[in-house]
């Protein structure tokens, strides 16, 4: 690991757990901290630890001291307007008679030390199925753009436009490709989003997320689906560790490992979780099903963390696109070759199983466009 990846580590971990951040003798890489605190979401997190730490703060340029002394009011406006926006749209559901549930989001910042230093994402909201169609409705006099209405019979949400604030309303909490899987997955969300709600207060307005157990399990799958599909960012194994620290002792081991074993996510789970143990600084004691004999697979998934960026915008995947379709299909294909290739010295069999439900999903797609092209 490189020098200034080291201190970004650290300054992540003074975060969290109010430790001191180590920085070696004559370091200067600041910006390359700050920049990869950019890539990984979490500026608002290393900023702050930065500016509050009077020898590091001493040390930092004039330019990027000036930058951070912005990202506090930054962040504080993008949460005031997330959190009235859900306010807004709660309430709008709640009048038609639609309850909803708070899926990831302002609900997981909640869980950190100081929520207003998570960075904002957009609005995830679980109306199920026989709601689905009645939130629309109660939806599209008050949003600036909303999804077409043939939206509502395909795919698991439909998304609003809520001035700059994006709102998806789901369905389904999330969907699985294989068919097994999917179907334990609903049988689990669907308890999990209407047993045990966690109740928050915003603005006066309560706002219900899922129980704590399906909650951990949910903010963990939603994770690793990004992480095995395309790449993920550290916020998200920041988001799923704090869940994990506020629940810890009232959570079920034995309903998560029975979740986990039924989806077959029992070893991503154990791997990624030596991530929170090994390099973000959760006590052991706190990681459900813990295996430190997983250790050895946290450097290399943390170097693919780092390299891919959140959602893996910093690969290939995040490139502009061309207008040439078969060049397009046949460089998607080489990237999700190497991608999966990768990944298979972490998780086999895994990977030659996505690989082969993404090479499936592709074909099936390039033969859409040829249909339809030849109409």
């Amino acid at each position: 690991m490189k020098q200034y990846e080291k201190v970004f580590f650290s300054a992540v971990r003074a975060a969290f757990w109010k430790t001191p951040v180590v920085v070696p003798e004559g370091f200067s890489e600041w910006g390359q901290v700050m920049a990869l605190a950019k890539i990984q979401t979490l500026t608002g997190l290393v900023g702050d630890v930065l500016m509050r730490t009077p020898e590091i703060r001493e040390c930092l340029p004039a330019g990027l001291l000036s930058k951070l002394k912005m990202i506090p009011v930054q962040n504080l406006g993008s949460h005031n307007l997330l959190n009235s926006s859900l306010i807004k749209v709660v309430s709008t559901l709640r009048e038609a008679g639609v309850e909803s549930v708070l899926l990831k989001g302002q609900g997981i910042a909640r869980y950190y030390p100081v929520p207003e230093l998570r960075q904002c994402g957009d609005i995830d909201l679980y109306v199920g199925q026989e709601n689905y169609s009645r939130a629309y409705d109660a939806l599209l006099p008050v949003v600036s753009g909303i999804d077409k209405r043939s939206a509502l019979e395909v795919g698991k949400h439909f998304h609003a436009e809520l001035g700059i604030v994006t709102v998806e309303v789901h369905r389904y909490v999330s969907q699985d490709s294989f068919r097994k899987q999917n179907e334990i997955l609903q049988r689990y969300a669907y308890e999990g989003v209407t047993k045990d709600l966690k109740v928050f207060d915003f603005g006066g307005v309560p706002v219900n997320t899922p129980s704590d157990n399906f909650n951990v399990f949910f903010i963990f799958y939603h994770l690793w689906h990004h992480f095995i599909n395309g790449g993920i960012g550290l916020r998200q194994f920041c988001d799923w560790m704090m869940i994990l620290h506020a629940c810890h002792g009232s959570l079920s081991v034995d309903y998560l490992e029975s979740i986990l074993t039924e989806m077959h996510l029992l070893k991503p789970w154990k791997a990624l979780g030596c991530v929170l143990v090994d390099y973000l600084g959760l006590p052991a004691e706190e990681m459900p099903l813990y295996d430190s004999r997983l250790s050895r697979k946290s450097a290399r998934i943390l170097k693919r963390v780092l390299r891919e960026g959140n959602f893996g915008r910093q690969t290939a995947y995040g490139r502009k696109r061309t207008r040439h379709y078969i060049y397009e299909k046949l460089y998607s294909l080489m990237c999700h070759i190497s991608r999966y290739f990768g990944l298979f010295f972490l998780f086999p069999e895994i990977a030659l199983r996505e690989f082969g439900n993404t090479f499936r999903t592709g074909i099936v797609q390039v033969l859409n466009d040829l249909t339809h092209l030849s109409k």
